[in-house]
């Protein structure tokens, strides 16, 4: 077992291998590599899946083929490394399929997934990865059912191991804590897993797609969380506030040590944080929130957090909390601002 998570575990994945751990909250270890992977590891990408009750191993391949697309989709058009909001364009790996990445777009530009018809599986995942466009690309899998059965298990193993194949990318699996004492979860445990399933393709009809999160793109608001979404709409409109805050950008601190926050108005030095509870609930979360606060204002930053489920449910006050809290910045202030 790893015990230090999720620094220790994160050193331990490799491209095209699977990494698996028990945890007592898979949910949370998710969101934990996710906030790890932003703020520690700048050129990785997190897709986040989290995997429901599947009824059969081609029900959850499939489910997590179509979260992958669900993540591109959310992604765009910021794909193969492109970053849109910088005026930079990606550039395509040589591995791109001109016919695949045609269909795609032409999907993706009606607000489909860019899954063409008439490739198969492997196809598809193969491509959506070189999407994705980061070298450092780590799917993580979060299981949602504490006791899986054998067969599941091995399905969920198996899953796993075609992902990491498929895409060459380093694939993290979250267990709940009880499957850890398993034989075949202790074999992810030890990476021996490339050789021992074969998965064959499937093309069965549209199966339940996993809870899909996605680490965020600089300028922009993160498309996986419905807050910042709905935040950078409702700021735009306000005659007040627009144009004074940028998403997802980093700040260096007096220690030089870098932040990446949800929103930032540079020139009053004022941070807003997003905090949605299963994201930020997990001891390591809170501890990192805590700490980056502490070293934001000793940097001359004031932070304000809103919750996520605030900020959907009763946008208006949360409007009105960033809008008071320029007001209070804009008469006291901070030393430099």
């Amino acid at each position: 077992m790893i015990e230090v998570f999720p620094a220790e575990f994160v050193s331990k994945l490799r491209n095209g291998k699977v990494v698996g751990i028990g945890v007592p909250i898979p949910a949370a270890a998710l969101a934990d590599l996710e906030d790890y992977a932003e703020q520690e590891l700048s050129s990785t990408r997190v897709v986040g899946l989290r995997l429901p009750r599947f009824a059969s191993h081609d029900h959850l391949l499939n489910g997590c083929v179509r979260g992958v697309a669900t993540g591109a989709l959310a992604l765009w058009p910021d794909w193969y490394g492109a970053d849109i909001d910088a005026g930079q364009k990606g550039k395509p790996p040589k591995l791109v399929s001109p016919l695949w990445r045609e269909k795609a777009e032409g999907l993706v530009s009606a607000a489909h997934l860019p899954l063409p018809t008439g490739f198969p599986n492997a196809v598809q995942v193969a491509q959506l990865s070189l999407v994705l466009g980061s070298p450092n690309l780590i799917i993580a899998l979060a299981t949602t059912e504490g006791m899986l059965g054998v067969r599941e298990l091995k399905s969920l193993v198996a899953t796993a191991t075609w992902l990491a194949a498929q895409m060459q990318a380093k694939v993290a699996l979250l267990a709940a804590q009880e499957l850890s004492n398993s034989e075949e979860f202790d074999r992810v445990i030890k990476e021996s897993l490339g050789h021992l399933f074969v998965v064959p393709e499937a093309e069965p009809p549209v199966e339940e797609i996993p809870a899909v999160t996605v680490t965020s793109i600089k300028g922009r608001p993160n498309p996986t969380s419905p807050g910042e979404v709905v935040l950078a709409e409702r700021l735009a409109k306000n005659g007040e506030l627009a144009g004074l805050f940028s998403f997802n950008q980093t700040i260096k601190s007096v220690h030089g040590k870098e932040y990446k926050v949800d929103l930032v108005w540079p020139a009053g030095k004022l941070v807003i944080e997003v905090d949605g509870y299963s994201f930020h609930s997990s001891p390591f979360a809170f501890g990192q929130d805590r700490h980056r606060d502490y070293e934001l204002l000793i940097s001359g930053y004031r932070v304000l957090r809103l919750t996520h489920e605030e900020i959907v449910r009763d946008t208006p006050r949360a409007i009105a909390k960033i809008r008071d809290s320029v007001q209070f910045v804009n008469k006291n202030p901070t030393h430099g601002a």
